[in-house]
């Protein structure tokens, strides 16, 4: 089931069982883009499926997927960061329940919303981008890197720009003894 509506009501979601699913382009999202290069056409899908269980309770269950541009902290270059998140969020009656601790002893905590009649759903997923973002983007292997070799001779190896060797070499040799 698609969505036209970005709005939903919380308890019919849940007691019905129902799933919503939908891919939105990433420029609607204002907040998660402050701060990050430009995305281009760059758009997220998601899904959101209402679940309750036998004791009552309702969960809503939130995936979202985008491939973000974002700019490595070594080499600051931009680099797309595949996203692939989810959870699980309660859905409680009052913002009394926010904080109430309940649930089973030894079950993994939940995050907790208070129930709504218009539940904006595409801030829900703009939320869950936010919070999947890493805090530190970086490459695994920055592509203009020096790569490194397995017998550590790039450590012995004369600082290039110097012509000596590097100061950091004997703090190697140190270390392996």
């Amino acid at each position: 089931m698609g969505v036209s509506d970005p709005y939903i009501d919380t308890y019919e979601l849940t007691r019905l069982g129902q799933r919503l699913e939908g891919r939105v382009p990433l420029r609607r999202f204002a907040r998660l883009l402050e701060g990050l290069p430009a995305q281009g056409d760059a758009q997220a899908d998601w899904s959101l499926r209402g679940e309750q269980d036998a004791l009552g309770r309702r969960f809503l269950h939130l995936h979202v997927a985008a491939g973000i541009v974002l700019e490595c902290q070594r080499c600051l270059s931009p680099f797309v960061w595949p996203l692939d998140a989810s959870s699980t969020l309660e859905v409680v009656a009052s913002a009394a329940q926010l904080d109430d601790g309940g649930g089973d002893e030894g079950a993994e905590p939940v995050e907790r919303i208070v129930a709504s009649r218009r539940l904006d759903v595409l801030a829900l997923v703009e939320d869950e981008l936010i919070l999947a973002v890493p805090y530190v983007p970086k490459h695994e292997q920055c592509p203009d890197a020096p790569k490194p070799s397995g017998d550590g001779a790039a450590s012995a190896a004369p600082d290039s720009s110097l012509g000596r060797p590097s100061p950091f070499a004997a703090l190697g040799r140190l270390k392996k003894n």
